[in-house]
């Protein structure tokens, strides 16, 4: 039986594949080389893929998004800085202080909706990819290993 080609195939998955790069490449293409505020609208423009409460919110020291809600529930800290008390969370290159912002002022908002001028979090793919280009960017230097 000769040797299939992978892409030659295809399965269920492969549009649930597709769906989501397609969704990441829109999402990708808004927000590269803007400057803050108009990243904001971009994203906003985007929509709000969706990141998983399993997903890492902070890649340098692997803090998940449950993790940071849950401290902010479970703590109700007075200050977005005192999120790092949540394991390190925001301390490494910086990527996720934006987004640790966000989750603070939706719970001391009192509901899940995001802040009205604020940017959705992202899926975790377009997540790790934005954040690679902000470290290759110079703009933050992860810890060692991270």
């Amino acid at each position: 039986m000769p040797h299939e080609n992978r892409d030659s195939r295809k399965t269920a998955g492969d549009d649930i594949v597709a769906s989501r790069r397609d969704r990441y490449v829109e999402f990708y293409a808004v927000t590269v080389g803007h400057s803050r505020a108009n990243r904001r609208e971009s994203l906003r423009i985007a929509g709000d893929h969706g990141m998983e409460l399993d997903d890492e919110l902070c890649l340098c020291f692997h803090v998940s998004r449950r993790k940071v809600e849950n401290f902010i529930r479970v703590e109700r800290p007075r200050h977005v800085s005192q999120l790092a008390e949540c394991f390190g969370a925001g301390t490494g290159c910086g990527w996720c202080r934006e987004y640790l912002r966000i989750l603070f002022e939706r719970r001391t908002a009192g509901d899940s909706s995001r802040p009205a001028g604020s940017p959705p979090l992202p899926d975790a793919d377009a997540y790790a990819v934005q954040r690679q280009d902000y470290i290759r960017a110079g703009k933050g230097t992860p810890p060692p290993g991270a």
